[in-house]
Parts: C-alpha cells; sequence; structure tokens
C-alpha cells in the first residue's frame, strides 16, 4: 500500500483514538476484508436472492462446494475459492453479518472521509510501512505545529510594532515631525519561519552524525582532565618531598646546634672549674 501525507496524518490520528478503535468489531473488519477480496456480489456467487433464506442459503453452499471443493476441483485457487465460499455463507446465514453486508451494498466500504479506513490501511500496512506512517505523520504534524507557533509570534511581534509605530507618529506629529518608520522586519528578532531541518527525525539524525565526534571531544577532556589532575598530584607531591627534606634539613641544623650548645657549655664549665683551681 501507499503511503501518503494524508494516509499518515490519518493513522497517526487514530492510533491516539484507543477509545474509537475498541468500539469496532472483529466481524466487520473480517467483513470488509472478504469484501474486497471476493471483489463480487455474495448473493450473486452462491447464486440466491438478497432475500434468500438462511436454508437456501446452505443447500446453495452445498451445490456449490461441489463444484470447487479442492478434492473435486483442478484449479489451483481451488483452496482459496472454497475457504471464501465458505466465509460467504457464514455471513449471509448470519442476521447481524448480513445486516453489515447489506449496508455495504448500499453505502460502499468505509473511504478516507471515516476513521475505519484509516485503521484498516494501518493494519495492512508491513513494519517499515508502519514505521514509514508514523515517520510522515508525525512530521507532517511537528511541521503544521512549527508553523502556527511561527504565524502565532509574527501576529503579534507585528501588533507590538504597529502599535508602538502608531504611539510614534503621535508623538512626531504633535511636535511638527515625520510620520513614524516601517515595520522592522520579524527575522531580525528572531521570528524566523520554520524549516524542515527543525523536524525531530532531522534533528535526531545530526545528533546521531555528530555523536561520535562529541564522544571523541569528551573523551579527550576526560584525559586532558585526568592529565591535569595527574600534574597536579605530582606537583603536590613534589612540594610535599620539599617540605620534607626541608624539615629534615631543619632537624639536622637544630641537632647540630644543640650539640654545640653542649659542647660550648660543657667548654665553659671546663674553663670555670680550671679558673676556681688556679685560685
Amino acid at each position: 500500500m501507499r503511503v501518503t501525507p494524508m494516509l499518515a496524518v490519518g493513522v497517526i490520528a487514530l492510533l491516539c483514538s484507543p477509545v474509537l478503535v475498541a468500539g469496532w468489531s472483529q466481524e466487520a473488519l473480517d467483513l470488509y476484508d472478504l469484501v474486497e477480496e471476493v471483489n463480487n456480489n455474495f448473493f450473486e456467487v452462491l447464486g440466491v436472492s438478497e432475500d434468500a433464506t438462511s436454508a437456501q442459503v446452505r443447500k446453495a453452499f452445498r451445490t456449490k462446494s461441489l463444484e470447487v471443493h479442492p478434492d473435486r476441483s483442478d484449479a489451483p485457487d481451488a483452496a482459496d475459492q472454497f475457504r471464501m465460499l465458505v466465509d460467504i455463507s457464514t455471513v449471509l446465514k448470519s442476521k447481524e453479518m448480513r445486516a453489515m453486508y447489506m449496508d455495504v451494498l448500499a453505502n460502499g466500504l468505509p473511504n478516507w472521509k471515516q476513521p475505519m479506513y484509516y485503521f484498516r490501511a494501518s493494519a495492512k500496512l508491513s513494519l517499515k510501512g508502519l514505521a514509514l506512517v508514523v515517520l510522515v505523520g508525525s512530521s507532517v504534524m511537528q511541521y503544521a505545529a512549527l508553523w502556527g507557533r511561527y504565524l502565532e509570534r509574527r501576529w503579534t511581534f507585528t501588533e507590538a510594532m504597529e502599535q508602538a509605530n502608531r504611539r510614534q507618529s503621535k508623538r512626531s506629529k504633535g511636535k511638527g515631525g515625520s510620520d513614524a518608520s516601517a515595520l522592522p522586519d520579524p527575522a531580525a528578532y528572531g521570528v524566523v519561519a520554520p524549516s524542515v531541518f527543525q523536524l525531530w527525525w532531522v534533528l535526531l539524525a545530526q545528533y546521531l552524525w555528530q555523536l561520535p565526534a562529541r564522544l571523541r571531544a569528551d573523551k579527550l577532556q576526560a584525559q586532558q582532565f585526568d592529565e591535569i589532575e595527574a600534574a597536579e598530584a605530582a606537583a603536590a607531591d613534589a612540594e610535599a618531598e620539599k617540605l620534607a627534606a626541608r624539615s629534615v634539613v631543619a632537624e639536622k641544623n637544630r641537632a647540630q646546634h644543640k650539640i654545640l650548645n653542649q659542647k660550648a657549655r660543657r667548654a665553659r664549665d671546663i674553663e670555670e672549674a680550671e679558673g676556681a683551681a688556679e685560685e
């Protein structure tokens, strides 16, 4: 199935309405699929009228099944024909299913104006198709939201500038000056029209493209921080070693100074003792 922007937006909107989806019966969905597959009037396939009773439908089914049953028919699609015949008879024998089929005959299958159309379309999509629908639908809605926000900002900007111009024009006329100047460019004030480069998948692609470079830059920055921390730690260790060496030298100097003081005191004591002996 070809994915169009309208289909994408419809499926996205439908996925956001689980209550609506839950209200549709599986019998209706199966019936719509069968109508598309058979692509022919069920009553004409069985050879009965539209007001045929259940007994007449069963009798016509038995007669028709003898022609298309895989055991009796050599047609390559005999199994599919017999399966469709069984499904057709099931629909026409049920009052509720026949009523739904009669509605299809009268009004046709759900079209693009009805939510059922998008639900059935999404059910037939493959995983890739559904992913494409989500991508296209979300892009359309995001781009519409960006444009809505831009138009709102532009309108607000224009209103503010016109009011400022009217006030300036009144003051200028009162002083005999000229009228107010033209409105400035909104882009100069950051009011810029949206671009496709603002879409989420474009931003994601840019982020993923730049991710390896960012990781390398972060790794390099972390290495630089580690090197700085290692250099600071080494400098701190060197400073600590210097302080320790200075402390050892100072301790040795104090010890030597103490020894010299003791020697000098001992020498004075000896001199005093000798002087006392001579007297």
